[in-house]
């Protein structure tokens, strides 16, 4: 699974055209982040079709990168977060995006969705935490 980066100047409306522009296509947005900041705005988006997703983002204004997302399910315990990121630091991996996918009922784990600078590093890495995205 990919997400995509999507990235402009902060400005009203700049959301309804992206999502516009994608419904458009018959898209469906699963998964949806945003911020701005300092007069730039980010979007992050997953979409049950990512070919028709590139060919509704090549005809906008905005700048947008394609990321591979890599769920890593840890526990949901405090440092749990901090020791995947510790680990990947320290393998000079870069973490570019995290987005939540889920949690158990129990509350005992939860999955992220990690775009990360080396996704071969993070496998070898991470191992048996890191999983797949349907």
């Amino acid at each position: 699974m990919h997400a995509f980066i999507i990235s402009g100047a902060d400005r009203a409306g700049g959301l309804a055209e992206i999502a516009e522009a994608v419904a458009e296509r018959g898209i469906n947005i699963t998964m949806v982040s945003a911020i701005t900041s300092g007069g730039s705005a980010m979007l992050v988006i997953t979409t049950n079709d990512e070919a028709s997703t590139r060919v509704a983002l090549d005809h906008l204004r905005w700048g947008y990168r394609e990321v591979e997302l890599l769920p890593v399910t840890i526990e949901d315990i405090p440092g749990a977060l901090a020791d995947v990121a510790r680990r990947l630091a320290d393998a000079a991996v870069n973490i570019e995006l995290v987005l939540p996918v889920s949690a158990a009922r129990d509350g005992s784990h939860m999955t992220l969705a990690l775009a990360t600078s080396d996704d071969a590093a993070t496998r070898e890495v991470l191992g048996y935490l890191v999983g797949a995205l349907g």
